[in-house]
């Protein structure tokens, strides 16, 4: 017997408050005033409204200022630098009244709700207004991804500028952030109920004698055979080779290597030496 933790799908409450978050293990940071791009999405479920975000900042802590927040349609890849007479619009500011260590979220509330609409998709723009310094981010490359999911929303990553809109452009580029947004509808989550019990195995001797394997490359074959109301494991007998008779370096697994696994059926299983 083995304990399995059940998970059921909740919802949210109507304009429950949620955060996506990317990383703040900054390896990399642009220059003073420049730009660090990103797409943010909607999911097909419902509006979403960006409240306040989290920045990190390469200042000194405690520095004050604000963050520009722009938008493009559709979303940020090949727009970077077009700038604002290209499409890049500024929906709304962040005042930073005091920046905490690079490293650490700094948090700014928008002097204008953002709202992306259920199903579409917006570029963002983080621009360094008077605050004076450059944001910290994250080249990504493994293990920083590029895709990051919330409830109801993802977020796209990214690309930086030393200066904002114009310059070449550094990619890929992880912005450091926690967005604080409102979703306006009902939002899937994952919900623990609890432990359960199922009766599963998590090796084949569990459900066998030892006896029917052989560890002399004789044994043909293991089928699982699906009842309706589980697997029923059946096995071709080989010859046994009682453990300490023999030296198990020298012992040939049957298609497989030292160390390795190879598929085993079409269920998923697999088989290991």
């Amino acid at each position: 017997m083995r304990l399995l933790s059940i998970a059921l799908l909740s919802c949210a409450a109507v304009s429950a408050q949620q955060s996506l978050t990317t990383t703040f293990a900054n390896n990399n940071a642009g220059a003073a005033g420049g730009g660090v791009y990103f797409t943010l999405s909607a999911g097909v479920g419902a509006d979403i409204t960006v409240t306040d975000i989290d920045f990190n900042f390469s200042s000194v802590a405690g520095s004050a200022g604000s963050v520009d927040i722009y938008t493009f349609p559709g979303g940020h890849a090949g727009n970077e630098l077009l700038g604002t007479a290209g499409g890049w619009v500024l929906a709304a500011t962040c005042p930073i009244a005091a920046s905490n260590a690079t490293g650490t979220p700094t948090n700014g509330v928008l002097s204008a709700p953002l709202t992306v609409l259920a199903g579409t998709s917006v570029g963002i723009a983080y621009v360094d207004g008077t605050l004076g310094t450059a944001h910290a981010y994250t080249t990504g490359t493994a293990p920083f991804p590029l895709n990051y999911l919330g409830c109801g929303a993802t977020l796209d990553a990214g690309t930086a500028s030393n200066s904002p809109f114009t310059g070449g452009l550094f990619t890929p580029r992880v912005v450091n952030t926690t967005i604080n947004y409102s979703a306006a509808g009902n939002c899937a989550s994952l919900e623990s109920l609890g432990d359960g019990c199922t009766e599963a195995s998590a090796s084949v001797y569990e459900l066998t004698t030892l006896d029917v394997f052989a560890l002399t490359n004789t044994m043909t074959g293991i089928d699982y055979i699906n009842t309706g109301a589980g697997y029923l494991l059946t096995t071709a007998a080989g010859t046994f080779v009682p453990v300490g008779t023999v030296d198990p370096a020298t012992v040939p697994v049957p298609g497989v290597g030292d160390d390795a696994v190879v598929p085993a059926g079409t269920l998923g299983l697999e088989f290991g030496s």
